[in-house]
């Protein structure tokens, strides 16, 4: 036998050849590095980057910019000025003093033309009679 090897319980065991045999999501010819997609200490964190985020080190996601909310990035918000700004958290809109609405899509009380919300009307108080 000119190859030694001694099993390393939950990273690798050995073949009758003396080769290691890699557990779990360990991967590489000593089992010393993550199978793709795999992150971690121990390799157990799963984590593949799609167009909303990439992934750490350790395997957590890291949320694009404008996508919402951490971990999960899964919302996108991009803030429009004078509409509404993004709730950094949640990645809800959070309405401009001159639109309303759950999307922030509707003008405010006494803001003009629909769209815009640019133009500030306050009608005349109707005369007593």
């Amino acid at each position: 036998c000119d190859k030694y090897c001694k099993p390393v319980p939950g990273k690798y065991n050995c073949s009758a050849k003396g080769d290691k045999v890699c557990m779990g999501h360990w991967n590489g010819t000593d089992c010393d590095s993550c199978a793709l997609h795999y992150y971690g200490t121990d390799c157990s964190q799963f984590c593949n980057k799609t167009a909303n985020y990439t992934c750490d080190e350790s395997g957590d996601k890291v949320c694009k910019d404008n996508y919402y909310p951490a971990q999960r990035c899964d919302k996108y918000c991009l803030p429009k000025d004078g509409f509404y700004s993004c709730n950094k958290k949640t990645g809800d809109r959070i309405c401009g003093s001159r639109t309303t609405g759950s999307l922030c899509e509707q003008c405010a009380e006494n803001y003009f033309p629909e769209g815009k919300c640019d133009v500030f009307c306050k009608p005349e108080p109707k005369e007593i009679q």
